[in-house]
């Protein structure tokens, strides 16, 4: 059952109206639903990104940096970005560092970036599997796969270690729930 909700009265300017009842017609959502969409994300994300250290940054950035990386950059970029998701872990989520709460980041960030994703709980084998469709090449999978694996790899106990499936541009990433 989800939250209970309260009626409320704004005031908004009338062209940006428009473009939202414009943006929930294309996405074949009311206006509420749209706005409260809108709001979750600016609390879930934008609120606390900032203070995390996230920026925004265009995509043909990212992956010229990346491509440019030898093997070896990327295993000590890796290295020290997955020390520092430990803290932007309990500013995101405002939970302690462990493997959930990491996932739940992953989650948040990859809504954020606007990449094709999809999440699969199979609750028989208590596998979780994340397809990520990053359009950033194969340096971005491979750092990605790194960072992750370091991150969820520091919190005991696992049954079983993540497996990461690396491609131009996806990853994906298989771990056993709890």
């Amino acid at each position: 059952m989800g939250h209970q909700t309260e009626p409320s009265t704004f005031r908004i300017d009338s062209l940006l109206l428009k473009q939202l009842k414009l943006e929930a017609g294309s996405k074949q959502v009311s206006i509420n639903t749209l706005v409260n969409q809108i709001l979750k994300f600016h609390v879930d994300w934008h609120d606390k990104a900032v203070m995390a250290g996230y920026i925004p940054i265009r995509k043909s950035l990212i992956k010229a940096v990346v491509d440019s990386l030898t093997p070896d950059q990327i295993n000590t970029i890796a290295n020290a970005y997955s020390q520092e998701l430990k803290e932007a872990t309990l500013i995101m989520t405002g939970k302690q560092p462990e493997s959930e709460s990491i996932l739940e980041l992953l989650d948040k960030w990859v809504k954020a970036a606007g990449f094709e994703y999809s999440k699969q709980i199979d609750e028989k084998s208590k596998q979780i599997t994340y397809i990520i469709r990053h359009n950033i090449g194969i340096s971005w999978s491979k750092l990605m796969a790194r960072v992750l694996g370091q991150a969820l790899s520091q919190f005991p106990p696992r049954d079983d270690e993540p497996n990461f499936v690396v491609a131009d541009n996806t990853l994906i990433i298989s771990i056993s729930s709890k």
